[in-house]
This record gives structure tokens, sequence and C-alpha cells, in this order.
């Protein structure tokens, strides 16, 4: 093959990567949250609702939790007839109480909705809750809360807090608050508002999988076995599946740093190497450039595990 058939075929590969899905551990605890807000909501009418906080480091899985629940809802006969069940809304960096309305008229305006996105901070917001009810919206998500607040202003979290208070208080449909929570900052942030802490349910929280946790090694093993399976299965990679033997799903878990996001990364980073060396089947020396590439260099990880790890891949005959 020439070189740009392998840019091609590994550009291919990628595309197939992205696409494979795998349940997070946590989707039962977050889905089950996302309906007990729903139900409340639904005997609640104009009064008070809930919200969820979803916290976790950057890559855990949160907006593929919220996606596969959105899928379930928003049905293409819901859609069909002008509703939105579950309104995915992503934060823009820096965003204001105002940019807050703004972004969340613009995901209604996406559905077809002809909305104006102009005007004053409190006429934005009333906007919102019209069009909210509309479309008769019963989950609202807003995704990378951590863009609400910044790292110095506390005066400011508090005002956010106050901001998505006053939404729940308004009573139109419960809240997701997800985001990026390191050290305890970050999506924590407008949760420091204590009547806001009052009306929100417990935090689920997707944590990273830890080495020293023996439940984690099994949560953690169990994932990998499932996304290199599925690589095999969709002609990826040949020998996929030898990635869980020996030491290699400890170095894995040692790379991403726990983080189920980081692990996909490095393995599509892994199939990218493959590919161009021209091969259908992954080797050790395809682990050892992709960490080293991905994650040392970037200053992800201060070691390459698979430098000194025996290894434990075997090209198939």
């Amino acid at each position: 093959m020439t070189k740009v058939d392998l840019i091609e075929l590994a550009a291919q590969r990628r595309a197939m990567l992205d696409a494979i899905v795998l349940d997070h551990p946590a989707k039962a605890e977050a889905h089950e949250a996302f309906q007990y807000v729903i139900q409340h909501a639904r005997r609640r009418d104009g009064k008070g609702k809930l919200c969820v906080p979803l916290i976790g480091p950057s890559q855990s899985g949160k907006s593929t939790i919220i996606e596969s629940f959105a899928q379930e809802l928003n049905t293409a006969e819901a859609l069909s007839n002008r509703r939105i069940p579950v309104l995915h809304v992503t934060l823009e960096a820096n965003v204001t109480r105002k940019g807050l309305a703004q972004n969340t008229l613009e995901a209604i305006s996406e559905y077809g909705f002809e909305v104006a996105q102009t005007g004053s901070e409190s006429l934005l917001h009333q906007r919102v809750r019209h069009f909210l009810r509309l479309a008769e919206v019963e989950l609202l998500v807003f995704d990378e809360v951590h863009h609400l607040v910044n790292s110095e202003s506390k005066q400011l979290a508090y005002s956010v807090g106050e901001t998505i208070k006053r939404m729940l208080i308004k009573g139109v449909c419960p809240i997701v608050l997800s985001g990026v929570s390191e050290n305890g900052e970050g999506a924590r942030r407008p949760l420091e508002n204590k009547q806001l802490q009052q009306r929100a349910v417990p935090t689920v929280e997707l944590r990273k999988f830890s080495r020293g946790n023996p439940a984690d090694i099994m949560a953690f093993s169990r994932f990998l076995a499932g996304y290199l399976q599925e690589m095999e299965r969709q002609g990826i990679a040949s020998n996929a599946p030898q990635l869980t033997q020996g030491d290699c799903p400890a170095c894995i878990l040692e790379v991403s740093d726990g983080v189920l996001g980081a692990t996909c990364n490095l393995l599509k980073e892994v199939v990218r190497v493959m590919t161009y060396d021209g091969r259908n089947d992954i080797e050790h020396s395809d682990l050892i450039k992709a960490t080293d590439q991905m994650f040392v260099r970037t200053g992800l990880a201060n070691t390459n595990p698979f430098l000194s790890g025996p290894s434990v891949i075997r090209k198939v005959a």
C-alpha cells in the first residue's frame, strides 16, 4: 500500500474507534439519578425542581453518559412533535450568566425553533423559560459547567449558583450540572451556594480508576477487554484482545491515570502507529511509541511503563 493508502486506512480505523461506545461503570447510577429528578418533576408541575451534579476529571465519560440518556428519550417521534425531552447544552469557555441563557437558546434553535438570542439578561432568561416549556423539556443539561466560573472569583461562582437556583425555583425542569473537577475546583464551585446544594441530589462522581483498588482494577479490566474485543470484531486490529495479557493492562492503567477516555485515546494512537507501519496487528513497539508521543512528550505521563515491562503482545501468524 502507498503512504496515501495507509493514511486513509488509519483515518478510517480512527473513525471506527471513535464510534465504539461501551457502557461506563457509572452509567446506571447516573441514569437512575436523571430518571429520579424527571419523575419528581412530573409530580411538581410549576413548582421547584431538583438538580443532579455529574462531576469527574476530563475524559472520564460524562458527556457519553449524558448522550446515551438523551438518545433514549429524544426519540424520532418526540422530535417530530417538536418535543425535546433532554436538552443538552454545552457551555462556552468564560460564559457569563447572560451567556448561559444564550447558549441554552442556541441549543434550542438547533432543533428548528426560531429563537432570538439578543436582549437583556432578564429578557433572555424569560425567553429560555418560555422555550423550555414550549419544547416540553424534561431534563436540561449544562455540560462543561466549570466554564461558568473562573478559578479566582468565588463571588462569581455564588452568583452563577444563584442563577441556576432561580431556574430550579421557577420550576420548568430539573437540571444536570456536568463538568470537570480537579482537586475540588471547577464544576464544584457553583455548588458552594448552600441553597443550591439543598436542591441537589447526591453528586454522581466519575472518579479515576485507582491502581491500588482491586474493585477499580476489575472494572477497568472489564472495560478494556470489551473495547479490545470490539476492535478485533470490527477488524481494526487482529490481535487486540492480547493486550489483556501479562502486565499490559497495568501499564495501560498507569499511562491513562485511570481515565477511560485517555485509555481509548492511547489505543487509537496505537492503531495509527500500527497502520502507518503497514500492519493489521499490534506490536509492543506500537505501545511504546504511542505512549511516548501522546503522553510522555506532552507531559501527561512522566514515564513510559512499556519500556521496562515485558512484551506481552505477539504477532498473529
